[in-house]
């Protein structure tokens, strides 16, 4: 399918659960279907696995792709397939966990999400995507489990839904996954360059916001890390002065706090949707050396260690 293709296998080569994502140099690529032409020879060719699509929807995420491609808040998109796509090689490397600490990072990254955040959903959507991804993963959860087995985390749901209902509003385009592993930097031009769009979509800013907060965690789950207020509050005032295109100084407290507020609230819906991911995870992944299981309790036992207080915000 895509011609004379020899593996280099770069750094950026890796293979994740239900999909293989490798760099390629493209010799020559004109197979009538796809072609591509570039200072770099290199592009991403992800085909997703089976039975991948059990979590994702894949034809979602490839509108999702395109969205962000187009909209150059993303790597180029070459071309789509049934199960896969072709896209632009992101020269850098991961960010690690703690760098997310580091204020010349989380700066660049409040800036991208202030980016990211500026496009609007269409009038058409009135329900953010995170809470559509929340029951479709309830529901494939409990096709696995007990039918008792989910009881209390969806008396948890409504009540919390019910608790962030004046911030639903609030609909962008959101990322839904920073995590360390989606953000790319370029130290050679200083840039961050978001990828992997499984979660992507028109939703809750709030929940993009308080997600990537739980993410300075990293996948132990240590919550050492979690951001403090302080430090909430400077990467919010870069978020802001991005977002609306004013100085630092010119960003509100009342809009900092109204935020800080917006996005721990939403914090917990992040563990909510974790915890079912994982109980999913724990019941059809083959990967031995990540305990899905544990990942979930701490994701819970964080919930209910910071319900109250972040609810009354």
């Amino acid at each position: 399918m895509l011609g004379d293709i020899e593996d280099k296998s770069p750094k950026q080569s890796g293979v994740s659960e239900g999909t293989i994502r490798t760099a390629l140099e493209v010799n020559g690529v004109d197979s009538g279907r796809i072609s591509v032409s570039d200072n770099d020879n290199y592009v991403i060719v992800r085909v997703y696995g089976k039975g991948s699509d059990l979590l994702v929807n894949r034809k979602h995420e490839l509108n999702m792709i395109r969205h962000f491609s187009e909209l150059e808040l993303g790597p180029k998109v070459y071309a789509t397939f049934d199960n896969g796509y072709v896209a632009e090689y992101v020269k850098g490397r991961m960010l690690e966990p703690e760098e997310f600490q580091d204020p010349y990072f989380y700066h660049k990254l409040a800036a991208k999400a202030a980016q990211v955040h500026r496009v609007q959903a269409p009038p058409v959507i009135t329900e953010g995507g995170v809470w559509k991804l929340l029951r479709h993963w309830l529901e494939v959860a409990q096709n696995l489990y007990t039918p008792s087995t989910f009881d209390q985390i969806i008396k948890e749901i409504e009540e919390v839904e019910t608790a962030l209902t004046r911030y639903k509003s609030h609909l962008t385009l959101t990322h839904n996954d920073l995590n360390h592993g989606n953000v790319i930097y370029n130290p050679k031009v200083e840039t961050l360059t978001l990828v992997d769009f499984e979660a992507s979509d028109f939703s809750d800013r709030g929940f993009d916001l308080g997600n990537h907060f739980c993410e300075w965690a990293g996948l132990d789950l240590n919550f050492d890390n979690y951001p403090k207020k302080e430090t909430q509050l400077d990467f919010l005032r870069h978020y802001v002065a991005s977002f609306k295109g004013v100085s630092l100084g010119e960003v509100s407290e009342e809009e900092l706090e109204e935020l800080y507020a917006e996005a721990n609230k939403y914090s917990l819906v992040s563990h909510l949707l974790w915890y079912v991911w994982s109980k999913i995870q724990t019941k059809i992944s083959d990967i031995p050396y990540f305990n899905y299981e544990e990942y979930g309790l701490k994701r819970m036992a964080r919930y209910y260690k910071t319900k109250e207080a972040f609810l009354k915000l």
